[in-house]
């Protein structure tokens, strides 16, 4: 009786053996598939680094995990900084063009929208840029703010119009004061 059931505990342990050679064997292959499809750099040395006790050569859902993990940083880190870029309230200095500064929030929407799913639509781009609106275009602010209590229509391309012979002015006065230097 005693040996029969050591029979089985052996025929058992066998099974539990050959399953564990065939997991090192699938994390093997795995491992080196996920590895020599990235390129050097730190994601690979991440990948190198995930060695557990069971898996002394590299473990790959450590791998993956930490991969993963890594480059949510780099994501979620870059949706702030574009969030924080979008957002910001430093005021519009005389110098800056308002068209280039309304084409950089386009971009920063796109970049939002097209890798992270976050939406920025053209009113909160209007908003922002009368936010940012300093000293140097009381009239515009107040057109666009008269407009909008009106409740005629304030466009992206509306806004680029009122600042072309605005910011050229700037320029030329600022061009003069410099002693016509540009």
């Amino acid at each position: 009786m005693k040996e029969k059931r050591r029979q089985q505990e052996d025929k058992r342990n066998q099974k539990i053996l050959k399953k564990i050679s065939n997991i090192n064997r699938e994390n093997a292959r795995v491992f080196a598939d996920l590895v020599t499809n990235m390129t050097p750099g730190t994601l690979t040395r991440l990948a190198f680094q995930s060695k557990t006790e069971e898996f002394p050569e590299g473990c790959a859902g450590t791998a993956w995990k930490n991969i993963k993990s890594k480059i949510g940083e780099v994501m979620s880190s870059n949706k702030r900084a574009l969030k924080e870029e979008f957002e910001s309230s430093k005021p519009l200095v005389s110098g800056k063009s308002p068209a280039k500064y309304i084409n950089r929030l386009k971009e920063i929407q796109f970049k939002l929208k097209d890798k992270y799913n976050y939406v920025r639509d053209e009113e909160d781009i209007i908003d922002q840029v009368l936010k940012v609106l300093g000293n140097s275009y009381p009239h515009i602010k107040n057109d666009i703010y008269t407009r909008r209590l009106s409740f005629k229509p304030v466009t992206l391309e509306f806004i680029r119009a009122q600042f072309v012979e605005p910011f050229n002015d700037l320029k030329l006065y600022d061009s003069k004061r410099r002693g016509g230097k540009k």
